[in-house]
Formats: structure tokens, C-alpha cells, sequence
């Protein structure tokens, strides 16, 4: 791979100095506490070292592309070129208060990471900090599509492996902070289950001091629970809860909607009971055969019931000449005509008594 190539990759990808630094000075507690010197692992375009530059806490860098050394000692810092394991065996015992690998470990064969802990714990003083920070794969985003954008990357480092290699070479105490969110808890939800699947903190820490130094945990342990970022956990149980608060929403709109239902059927129920009672009543079976009438000559043609200027009661039928012709002659409509004056005189009869 062309060294320029990867030095225009780091320019597109990797972020701003500003952006960098800014996520970057999380860690400036865990600095003064232990001060210098410090010794950066893969420095890069020298970001870290700019920052303990301004807290006056000495430091060097190594790297392995030239790009980037001359970046950082255009700017001023002790940078030299050459890779991680080989500056960390030149290092003296117990000589450094600080070793940090800022996004190197996962560029890194295993056997090169197994080095590069043990190697650590041999140049560090007592109380001394292993800072090294490393894609989250514990974020599904992360961990099954941004980390191979990076050609150089190695494989992802579950936070649980790193831990127990810092254990298992000797260090006595390791904590693993959560970093770099890219949603807030209210976005989280709102995202759904794109918030379980990229809220998870993108990258995660790993601190570990050298040797038992309470007084070091002392200063760190308040600043380590601040630090804890967001698990895969805790965006699952989130979106959980969205989903059980959504489906709690649904159920009280639907028992407010049955609720509705029970009370429309209770309506039907009575206006079908009143049906039944009118028609066992007497208006309806002295109507029956004028509705018998109105049924067969609605067949034949549409009747219109009006009264006339004197309010007696007049039918018209609206029907072909002929149709009309056939029931003037054979009475059949004098004969409805009879029938719905006499049904309208009973039902203002029945009116007036009320």
C-alpha cells in the first residue's frame, strides 16, 4: 500500500485535529495524574501528543509511516519512526508513567498485541496507566461495517479479550470505559432499532494501572464512573422498553375501541328490540296491506304520496303512460289512495291522543 494513499485515507476518515482532540480530552485526568513521561504508540498525525503538549506533560511518539512523523515534527513534537514493539523494548524498566496506543491494537497481529502488553508492563512505573482505545465491536455498526473500511485493521478486539490480556500478563486491576456516543438517550429511542443497532458507544478504553497503587485508583475511580458510556445491553433494554411502552398504547386505544364496540352493540340490541315491539304493535298490522300494495307497485313504478291545497291525502305515480293507463283502469290506484288516507287519519289520531 502506497504510503500516501493511507495518509489521504487518515485526512478522510480518521476525523479533524479539532474533533480528535476534543474526544481526546476525556483523558486528561488519567494524565496529570500519573505526568510524564509518556510514551504514544502510532501517533499519528500527533493529536495526543499536541494535547500533553499543552498540559506540559513530556512526551514521544512512534510511527510507522513517514507522512505522519514528519506531520508531527513539523509541529514540534519527539516523534521518531519506527514500530510500537520495538520502541517499547528499548525503553528501560519502570521508566514511563504513561504508554497509550490510540487506536493501534486492532492494526496489530495477536502475537503483536500479546507484546505490546507485556512490554507495556515492564516499562511502566508502579501506579504507572496502559491507556489503549480501540474500536467498540460491541456496536453491530461498528463492529460488522465501519471497522473494515479501515484495509489495514486486523480483526475487532471484543472488550472482554483486551481485559483478560491485561490481567493474565499482570496487571492488577483493568477497567474498560464506553466512549463516543453518537446518540443521546431520547435520540436512541426515537431512532428505534437503529438505535439498538448503532447507539452503542463506537469506541471503548482500556485502563490499566501497573502494580496495586491505591492512591492511583483513588484519583481514577470517580473519574472512570463517569465513563461508562452506553452497552449493547443497555440499547437493547431501551429499545425493549420503547417497543413494550408502544404495544402498552396500542392495548389501552384497543380496550378504549372495545369499550365503544360494548356500547354500539348495547344500542343495536335496544333499536332491535324497539323494531320487534312495533311490529307486534297494531299500527303495524293494520299498515300490512297497504305495505303489501306499496311493494308490487313499487315494481312497477315509483309512488309519491303528497297532500293536496285542501290536505287530503293524493298519490301520483311516476310510470310509463301505459303502466299509468293500466292501473287507472282496473282501480288499483284508487284503491291504494283509500288506504293511505286511512292510515294517515290513524297515525294523527294516535298523535292527538298523545
Amino acid at each position: 500500500m502506497a504510503l500516501s494513499f493511507y495518509t489521504a485515507f487518515e485526512d478522510r476518515y480518521r476525523g479533524s485535529t479539532a474533533m480528535l482532540q476534543e474526544r481526546l480530552a476525556i483523558y486528561e485526568p488519567f494524565a496529570r495524574c500519573v505526568g510524564g513521561p509518556v510514551l504514544d504508540l502510532g501517533c499519528g498525525r500527533g493529536e495526543w501528543l499536541g494535547l500533553l503538549s499543552t498540559w506540559q506533560i513530556p512526551a514521544r511518539g512512534v510511527d510507522l509511516e513517514p507522512a505522519m512523523v514528519t506531520i508531527c515534527q513539523q509541529q514540534g513534537h519527539n516523534v521518531s519512526c519506527t514500530d510500537a514493539i520495538s520502541a517499547l523494548r528499548d525503553c528501560k524498566d519502570a521508566s514511563q508513567s504513561l504508554v497509550s496506543a490510540l487506536h493501534l491494537v486492532e492494526h496489530l497481529p495477536f502475537g503483536g498485541l500479546e507484546a505490546l502488553v507485556r512490554e507495556s508492563l515492564r516499562v511502566l512505573r508502579p501506579g504507572g496507566i496502559l491507556l489503549l482505545e480501540t474500536p467498540n465491536a460491541e456496536n453491530l455498526l461498528v463492529g460488522a461495517h465501519d471497522f473494515y473500511t479501515d484495509p489495514t485493521h486486523q480483526r475487532p478486539i471484543p472488550a472482554n479479550l483486551l481485559r483478560f490480556l491485561a490481567v493474565h500478563y499482570g496487571f492488577e486491576r483493568v477497567e474498560v470505559l464506553r466512549l463516543h456516543e453518537l446518540m443521546d438517550k431520547k435520540e436512541r429511542l426515537d431512532a428505534g432499532l437503529l438505535g439498538a443497532i448503532a447507539g452503542v458507544s463506537m469506541d471503548y478504553a482500556l485502563v490499566a494501572v501497573a502494580g496495586q497503587a491505591p492512591e492511583t485508583w483513588a484519583v481514577l475511580d470517580p473519574l472512570i464512573g463517569n465513563l461508562q458510556g452506553v452497552s449493547l445491553q443497555d440499547a437493547c433494554a431501551g429499545f425493549d422498553q420503547l417497543r413494550y411502552e408502544q404495544l402498552n398504547a396500542i392495548c389501552k386505544r384497543l380496550d378504549t375501541h372495545e369499550e365503544q364496540l360494548q356500547k354500539v352493540s348495547a344500542l343495536a340490541h335496544e333499536y332491535t328490540e324497539r323494531v320487534f315491539a312495533m311490529q307486534r304493535s297494531v299500527s303495524w298490522r293494520i299498515t300490512a296491506p297497504l305495505r303489501f300494495v306499496s311493494r308490487k307497485v313499487r315494481g312497477m313504478a315509483r309512488l309519491v304520496v303528497r297532500r293536496d291545497a285542501q290536505g287530503r291525502i293524493r298519490l301520483a305515480f311516476r310510470c310509463k303512460r301505459k303502466l299509468h293507463k293500466a292501473i287507472r283502469n282496473d282501480g288499483l290506484a284508487d284503491l291504494v289512495t283509500r288506504d293511505a288516507h286511512d292510515l294517515w287519519e290513524v297515525i294523527e289520531s294516535s298523535q292527538r291522543k298523545r
